[in-house]
């Protein structure tokens, strides 16, 4: 249903796209009702960010952003209920977190942005206490620091905003140099364009 709800999107179909996705968010519901579990608490809250993404392509911003900040309030309360020691956990509820960061973020809502970051960022450097770090860890700290780096950009916060960017480019450079995938050097390229121009805005030319 994902993927129909994708693929009508495409070819301009948006009220039948909504509903596909719709469709497998009421799925999803149904699912972690018969069975409240981890998996199924997962589930859910993938279901209700992929909605959300395309409520926000169609413009329903309004609803977009009730459904990314359920998902929030469903990884909070799994962390609460056991799942604080449970590394897919944890790290689920910081792509929580930055999903919302980066959507308010976009609608410059920079104080709340910030807050949700920060926290992101927290948990994230907390997973290596639970974990050994993998390629997708370091990429979500690289995106946390460089959503971060941006909104206090933003607000005028140059210095601040060039410590929060200036590890980004050598973790990416590391990062692609250990395997150097086309998905890796697109992130490597994309990490020069944004940091040079949070740079440019702190008049590092």
């Amino acid at each position: 249903l994902w993927g129909l709800g994708e693929g009508l999107l495409h070819t301009g179909r948006a009220e039948e796209a909504i509903a596909a996705s719709a469709e497998a968010l009421s799925i999803a519901r149904a699912l972690h009702e018969d069975r409240p579990e981890r998996a199924s608490r997962l589930i859910l809250q993938a279901s209700l960010e992929r909605h959300a993404a395309m409520l926000g392509i169609v413009g329903e911003i309004e609803e977009a952003e009730r459904n990314l900040r359920e998902e929030l309030e469903i990884s909070e309360w799994g962390l609460a209920h056991g799942d604080a020691i449970v590394p897919e956990s944890v790290g689920s509820h910081v792509h929580s977190l930055l999903s919302l960061g980066e959507f308010l973020a976009r609608r410059s809502d920079l104080e709340e942005a910030e807050k949700l970051l920060v926290r992101a960022y927290e948990l994230q450097m907390s997973l290596a206490d639970l974990s050994e770090p993998r390629s997708d860890d370091v990429r979500r700290v690289m995106a946390i620091r460089l959503l971060l780096a941006e909104v206090v950009s933003q607000r005028g916060e140059y210095d601040l905003a060039v410590d929060w960017a200036s590890p980004i480019i050598p973790a990416a450079r590391e990062l692609f140099d250990a395997e150097p995938r086309k998905e890796y050097r697109v992130a490597l390229c994309t990490v020069l364009e944004r940091v040079s121009t949070i740079a440019w805005s702190a008049g590092d030319s």
